[in-house]
């Protein structure tokens, strides 16, 4: 008897249909590019093509626009009421109204690539990647070029001191205009060639450069450049109040409070030193940070709170759940954040260590254990309020992967192979012997622990297992290919290898046995919740798919999520959570493992053959009544519609071959079958 996929209109899952995903509260943050502040409210622009406002200095944030992935929102400038934001790749942005509509005006711009923006009374001043400096005299309804004298074509930052403007280039220093860009002249004297200007201040007759070798003032007594400090660092950002100056670098914020002669570091409650944006309003003073969000202070810098509630841009990799309703997730350079309540509400625990990228996490109870980019394996015992480094590896290695067995404790290294811990974490043993990997040392990541038997993958795809607690490892040579991504499936496993190629492995008591599963996808299994295997797009990292029959069919389940770049994924049971670049989203399994093959005397009647098909296919139902049809292929695109009243035949010649959903629609019922187009 054949199977049929039976769903209520009202919860039909597939991609097509009304999205399920929900994006949670969080965790707030991500990379903060610009930050400027019009009247009361504060705009900031983040890495993920997003510009956000604030009304009440940053307590709540609000999403004002939200781009395509085809530049970065770079720069912000306020002239009046209007707030324009410059795109890389896309021209420049106005709002007329706060920052509740946004319209390109970039007439006239032959570059679209637009790096930075200033104001200098009625005009607007754009600076370019590639094409110089364009000046606008009406709102950027028309530009025009503004070049003669520069001979740098990329401008990364502007000052305005009076009539005069200031642009900084990359490598050639800076220019100067005393009237109004229609030309400019070179301004380095003193400055050591070739040097990138990221950043430009004016305090009264002082004029300050953030360069890739610290901050420079200008001496107008003889027209020349002097470095006044902090000349081993980068400079991505400066601001101005009263005489304090501050600079934003890769190595922190600091503060001078004697016209640069002397600098401060002033990084107190920030996770990490990587500033890339300043703004003051009064005794408020914002920072953006490079995947950290927003933080502010109000006591000039002598400490700092974040302000990122309602910034939906951070970068969200591991995902761990502990219990019905607990999970932990790690968001890029920004901690660790938890949840109590299914993922819905996230809270910041910040790592009470460096900067170091925290990439891998394994929950026991109340004890976590992270591994970071700095060669630390973190362990906490208080679910994340207090951490400690217990162990640290040499030079160069990055812990990669961590798993709990028992009382053990096995982590897996670029760089120093396999280690063991059966104390909790206090001291570790290096379980190396029969590994072998085209590095010395070795790199090696634990990907799943069966019963006794613990799987590891090298960094050339190459599977080991052993049964000891890692007194010895041998290959499993079933393994065709290079494993490109591998996952625990009930008491096997399924990995995908480097042709795209599905495979399941197997024990059967005496040897370990592969068997492909699908040979033509480009998908990389992330996540297992009972019979049903969820993956991502095995080149873009976009998109979410589900299998139910161990990967010889995948159904799209990511409507909502378009354009999020998919990290990682994990179950509690109740809900899939995605990790993305734009923070976490769930949605109830029910809606997606509830697409199973249910029997029904009343589906029985419905016919779709040949399957597989060539030219044409053809759909019989036992009912009068018109019911829709829509065909959809395995990326979310609708490549059919029509009705159907008992019987159609599609003409299917024109498709693409591959796997497609045909979902035939009612008032009251849809059913979903999946055919296959040769």
């Amino acid at each position: 008897m054949k199977k049929y996929i039976l769903l209520l209109f009202a919860i039909f899952t597939l991609s097509i249909a009304n999205a399920q995903w929900q994006q949670c509260n969080g965790p707030y943050g991500g990379s903060i590019r610009a930050v400027v502040v019009s009247d009361t409210t504060v705009f900031v622009s983040t890495d993920n093509y997003k510009i956000y406002k604030s009304d009440d200095n940053g307590a709540n944030w609000n999403l004002s626009y939200k781009g395509m992935p085809s530049g970065y929102i770079q720069s912000l400038a306020v002239k009046g009421t209007n707030i324009f934001a410059g795109i890389m790749g896309s021209g420049v942005l106005l709002s007329t109204d706060n920052g509740s509509s946004w319209n390109v005006v970039d007439s006239g711009l032959i570059n679209i690539s637009v790096y930075s923006l200033a104001v200098s009374g009625d005009n607007i001043f754009a600076g370019t990647w590639g094409n110089g400096v364009f000046k606008s005299i009406n709102n950027g309804t028309s530009w025009t070029a503004s070049n003669t004298g520069i001979t740098n074509s990329y401008v990364l930052s502007f000052a305005i001191s009076g009539t005069n403007i200031f642009a900084g280039s990359r490598l050639e220093g800076v220019f100067l205009s005393s009237d109004n860009g229609s030309s400019w002249d070179t301004l380095n004297k003193g400055l050591p060639m070739p040097i990138d200007i990221n950043a430009l201040a004016v305090n009264g007759t002082n004029i300050y450069a953030g360069t890739t070798y610290g901050v420079y003032k200008y001496n107008s007594n003889d027209s020349s450049w002097s470095v006044t400090g902090l000349f081993d660092m980068t400079i991505n950002s400066l601001a101005i109040e009263d005489t304090n100056i501050y600079a934003g670098t890769n190595n922190g914020l600091f503060v001078s409070t004697n016209n640069g002669n002397n600098w401060i570091a002033i990084n107190n409650g920030l996770p990490n030193h990587k500033i890339s944006a300043i703004t003051v309003n009064g005794t408020k003073i914002f920072i953006g940070l490079i995947d950290a969000g927003v933080f502010l202070s109000t006591n000039n810098g002598a400490s700092w709170s974040s302000v990122n509630t309602g910034i939906k841009s951070s970068a969200t990799f591991p995902l761990a759940n502990v219990g019905s309703d607990t999970l932990y997730s790690v968001a890029e350079y920004n901690g660790l954040f938890k949840s109590v309540n299914n993922g819905m509400d996230w809270s910041s625990i910040f790592f009470n260590i460096d900067d170091s990228q925290v990439w891998l996490l394994a929950v026991d109870g109340s004890t976590i254990f992270a591994g970071n980019e700095g060669g630390d394996i973190l362990r906490s015992t208080d679910n994340g309020l207090i951490w400690m480094t217990v162990k640290h590896f040499v030079q160069d290695t990055i812990v990669g992967s961590i798993a709990i067995s028992g009382s053990n404790i096995f982590a897996g290294t670029e760089y120093s192979g396999v280690y063991l811990s059966t104390d909790n974490g206090i001291n570790w043993t290096s379980i190396n012997n029969g590994l072998t990997s085209s590095n010395d040392p070795k790199s090696f990541r634990i990907v799943a622990i069966i019963d006794t038997n613990i799987f590891v993958v090298n960094e050339s795809g190459t599977l080991f297992v052993s049964s000891n607690n890692g007194t010895s490892w041998h290959q499993i040579n079933c393994v065709t290919g290079t494993i490109a991504s591998i996952v625990k499936f009930d008491n096997n496993l399924i990995y995908s290898n480097s042709s795209n190629v599905l495979y399941q492995i197997t024990f059967n008591g005496i040897n370990w046995i592969s068997t492909c599963r699908n040979s033509n996808i480009d998908l990389i299994p992330l996540c297992v919740s009972g019979t049903n295997i969820f993956a991502t797009n095995g080149n873009s990292g976009i998109g979410i798919y589900l299998s139910s029959d161990t990967g010889t069919t995948w159904i799209p389940v990511y409507e909502g999520l378009n354009d999020s770049i998919i990290f990682s994924l994990t179950t509690n049971g109740t809900y899939l959570f995605a990790g993305t670049q734009g923070g976490v989203w769930r949605r109830p399994l029910s809606e997606m493992v509830g697409i199973n093959e249910l029997q029904s005397s009343k589906l029985e009647a419905i016919k779709v053959y040949p399957n597989p098909t060539k030219d044409n296919l053809t759909i019989e139902t036992n009912t009068n009544t018109n019911q829709r049809i829509e065909i959809i292929n395995l990326i979310g695109q609708t490549v059919y519609t029509n009705s159907i009243n008992k019987k159609a035949t599609i003409n299917t010649s024109a498709f693409a071959n591959g796997v497609y959903i045909l979902k035939l629609s009612s008032d009251k019922e849809t059913v979903v079958r999946k055919f296959v187009k040769e």
